[in-house]
């Protein structure tokens, strides 16, 4: 069994959310995967635009979402980047069919893979978002909680804690 570590965030509104995706996407390199747990409306598809804007540089970048089909490729700069979306597979070999695996040099960014579980044996990050009630006496107090495992990444993993503890993310 791989090991793994992990540290866990509360992000109370989006730019909590856009704070973690660009210091996350600062610390990924090239063939890493990236899975992205949590259920419907937990903010996986809001996480992975501002992570892939950040990725190409581009704040206006359109960021569809992939889940009608299953997968948007972005090549640009030189950097190469698949965004899947699982949510329609329903047997795990049809993963083979979408060519996620084609290029080594490409990032590869999947929203729910709970469909294809044995992406986790090969994936390097996985990013775990919940919808969570916070303490704090405001309007809108519901927010999401991050965990973020790194697996065998622990000294990136200790980076990016620092970087969101100094942009106040804890």
């Amino acid at each position: 069994m791989r090991k793994k570590n992990s540290i866990i965030l509360f992000l109370p509104d989006e730019n909590a959310s856009k704070i973690l995706a660009i210091e996350f996407s600062k610390i990924i390199e090239k063939n890493n995967i990236i899975l992205l747990e949590g259920e419907v409306g937990s903010g996986k598809t809001t996480f992975a635009r501002f992570f892939i804007r950040n990725i190409f540089a581009d704040e206006n970048l359109i960021v569809p979402s992939p889940t009608f089909s299953l997968i948007q490729p972005y090549k640009e700069k030189g950097k190469r980047l698949i965004h899947a979306d699982l949510y329609r597979i329903f047997d795990e070999s049809e993963i083979e069919e979408l060519g996620l695996f084609a290029d080594e040099e490409t990032i590869i960014l999947v929203e729910w893979p709970q469909n294809a579980p044995n992406l986790e044996n090969l994936a390097n990050w996985k990013i775990r978002l919940k919808i969570k009630k916070n303490n704090l006496a405001e309007k809108n107090n519901y927010g999401r909680e991050a965990e973020i495992i790194a697996y065998d990444n622990f000294a990136k993993l200790k980076k990016l804690k620092t970087n969101l503890e100094q942009k106040g993310l804890k």
